[in-house]
């Protein structure tokens, strides 16, 4: 800890808080988490595998700085992204009444995917993909040059080999995919299942499953197609449309794979978008 100031709170929860921290040495900011950890073992574990993560280094993904133990905290200090959450933006863009063009989703959409490519191939399941853990790093008025980081990967799990599924239900209910709500083994398609709800968010500016009560919201998504289930209406292209039912598919097998939805045509020419931004400029613009 001897390395970092604490300069601000940015958040706080029962798990612990979020602040922002400046190296000493480098002179650098980053955000650092600090969770309660107060079991030795768990403590152990909650470490080794934030080490694991800092082996994800990738563009759409916030980076790892360092991680330590600090008295009775696990302390991950990452990239801090100045440009906020897209849940933020999301609300922003409600209370203008302006939903953003299908193309500015895309591209939004097409990044989190790219993360979540390069975090599946390292055989890890985020299990808590929303808006609020969707970072903006520069260009917030989300132009051709706009970077959204996929972070926060607190709750996240390591599957030991092709074919390990996980059982342990965590994640934010209203993006939680039904395996995950019956408490049935999961793999890397719940992620899918999260990112189609994120999706829905961007382009409909309302979150794809809502009810007043926990029970509701899980018949919601428990019971499939049907009345109340999300779907896209003429507004948007076909082929959008057509993707976005599979990534809602109610079961796993039926959804497409990270890499099968990066190579659909609609978000292979997002990505290409994407590629265009982050070679067009090197540095960030200011807000």
């Amino acid at each position: 800890m001897e390395a970092y100031v604490e300069l601000q709170t940015i958040g706080r929860g029962s798990q612990g808080t979020v602040c922002t921290v400046r190296h000493v040495a480098e002179g650098a900011i980053y955000l650092m988490k600090r969770i309660h950890v107060v079991e030795h073992q768990a403590r152990r574990a909650a470490l080794r595998e934030a080490q694991y993560l800092q082996l994800l280094q990738h563009t759409a993904v916030v980076a790892y700085r360092d991680c330590f133990i600090h008295e009775d905290s696990l302390c991950i200090v990452m990239e801090y992204c100045a440009g906020g959450d897209l849940e933020q933006w999301v609300a922003r863009k409600r209370k203008e009444r302006k939903k953003p063009s299908e193309t500015t989703a895309l591209r939004i959409f097409a990044q989190a995917c790219m993360a979540l490519e390069h975090v599946h191939a390292h055989r890890v399941v985020h299990r808590d993909v929303k808006t609020s853990n969707l970072f903006v790093a520069r260009a917030a008025d989300m132009s051709a040059s706009s970077v959204v980081k996929l972070g926060d990967f607190g709750i996240s799990r390591v599957l030991g080999a092709t074919g390990d599924l996980a059982a342990t239900a965590v994640g934010t209910p209203c993006y939680m995919a039904p395996e995950l709500l019956d408490e049935r083994p999961y793999d890397y398609k719940a992620d899918v299942w999260s990112a189609g709800c994120v999706l829905f968010e961007l382009l409909n500016l309302k979150r794809a499953f809502e009810a007043r009560s926990m029970p509701a919201l899980v018949r919601l998504v428990m019971r499939g197609r049907g009345i109340g289930f999300p779907v896209l209406d003429g507004a948007f292209s076909t082929d959008l449309r057509r993707l976005f039912a599979t990534l809602l598919s109610p079961k796993p097998r039926d959804r497409p794979d990270i890499v099968e939805i990066l190579q659909a045509p609609v978000v292979a020419a997002a990505c290409d978008r994407v590629r265009d931004g982050y070679a067009g400029e090197a540095s960030p613009p200011p807000d």
